[in-house]
């Protein structure tokens, strides 16, 4: 069997000097446009003689690249390598530029360490110790210990809202008891976090004096909410509260349970004042919730007095804060507790002592404190009976 090898077919006819062709070289013509047929030892040798200058040829022509100086790389490697299978989809992928499709496929092997895999020479296979091959986003922080200070109080503020759009009573009886398990939960993990340090989370902190009175509002919560249950079914059974209300007072509940929260936690002279007056608002609305003549008399007078209370506890703010930034020079931080026990030896004693007395009257009448303590009895007895519970925790 013969190979045929191609001659000079791709030439033109033969021409002489001016451009013509030559009719006398005919016959030279037709023999050069013959297919020429060669042995199979020869045409193999020819093929082989190729190939090794097809492939040397390629060589100097790389060593001659490499050995320029100055030029820039002709492949997607340094190198100047072309680009293998399977890297051209790499090249900009994730934001990677050309020339760096190596360290996107080596990103793709699981037990391959980036840093150190190079471009065709995968290096010693090495487990990943301590990294995670999928990063979340930059800034991502997890959940500390700070945090639950300001969740605390949101969770009984979400369930209220939560429950002014529920339909049905077995829903807001699940929201009330979950909520107030959950500020119970929260709260003895707080209570296990404050021996080491005091937690803080902007204007609110839990330190040691703060840990009883967290527990006592979470034990309060989850027991009103086991004996709302009952309590809710035998009022709507016998016409004392209106099944269409249900969901106010619940929400009324919860958002009480939730300004009690910010004032045990508030390090601020503001804010403290601001949850006392909310305290306050929730808890008058949930006294006179019934309705009736004696309800509505018992939550004017309670909101009267208590009143008048808290304006003297604003005076009495306002004296302790003046008293603070005098001594301590910076506005901003003297409405702060914990600013002002730094510097408590350097406050006025005259300023402070008055400061006090307005404040000892002022939130003493909202606990309780005789001689103001005329809004308590009428209050207590007019109120449902799981807020009469929380009253008395509250104050």
């Amino acid at each position: 069997m013969a190979i045929v090898a191609r001659g000079q077919a791709d030439r033109g006819p033969p021409r002489d000097r001016c451009g013509d062709p030559d009719l006398d070289d005919a016959r030279d013509c037709r023999r050069d446009r013959r297919a020429v047929v060669l042995p199979r030892g020869v045409a193999r040798r020819r093929q082989a003689v190729d190939h090794r200058r097809r492939v040397a040829g390629r060589r100097g022509a790389d060593a001659a690249r490499r050995a320029g100086d100055g030029e820039p790389a002709q492949g997607a490697h340094p190198d100047g390598r072309a680009v293998r299978r399977r890297e051209r989809h790499l090249l900009h992928r994730d934001g990677g530029q050309p020339g760096h499709a190596a360290d996107h496929r080596d990103r793709r092997h699981p037990r391959r360490d980036p840093r150190r895999a190079g471009h065709g020479h995968p290096g010693p296979a090495r487990a990943l110790v301590g990294r995670c091959r999928h990063r979340g986003p930059r800034g991502a922080s997890r959940m500390t210990a700070d945090d639950l200070v300001w969740i605390l109080p949101l969770i009984p503020a979400v369930a209220a809202l939560a429950m002014l759009a529920a339909r049905g009573r077995a829903t807001l009886v699940w929201l009330d008891l979950l909520a107030s398990l959950g500020v119970l939960t929260l709260a003895l993990v707080i209570a296990g976090e404050v021996p080491s340090r005091p937690i803080a989370a902007g204007p609110l902190r839990a330190d040691s004096l703060a840990i009883p009175f967290l527990l006592l509002i979470g034990f309060l919560a989850v027991a009103t909410s086991i004996y709302s249950n009952g309590w809710v079914r035998h009022e709507v059974a016998h016409g004392g509260m209106k099944a269409s209300s249900l969901r106010y007072y619940h929400a009324l509940v919860q958002a009480f349970i939730a300004t009690m929260l910010v004032t045990v936690l508030a390090d601020n002279l503001g804010i403290l004042w601001t949850a006392m007056e909310g305290t306050t608002i929730t808890s008058a609305v949930l006294v006179g919730f019934h309705g009736d003549r004696r309800g509505l008399e018992a939550a004017w007078k309670y909101i009267i007095v208590t009143t008048i209370g808290i304006s003297f506890g604003l005076f009495g703010t306002i004296l302790i804060y003046a008293a603070a930034a005098h001594a301590h020079g910076a506005i901003s931080d003297a409405m702060s507790w914990s600013e002002i026990n730094t510097i408590a030896s350097r406050l006025d004693p005259g300023i402070v002592r008055i400061g006090f007395i307005f404040v000892m009257v002022g939130y003493g009448t909202k606990a309780g404190l005789a001689p103001m303590h005329m809004w308590l009895p009428d209050a207590h007895s007019q109120a449902p009976t799981p807020v009469s519970a929380l009253l008395s925790g509250a104050s």
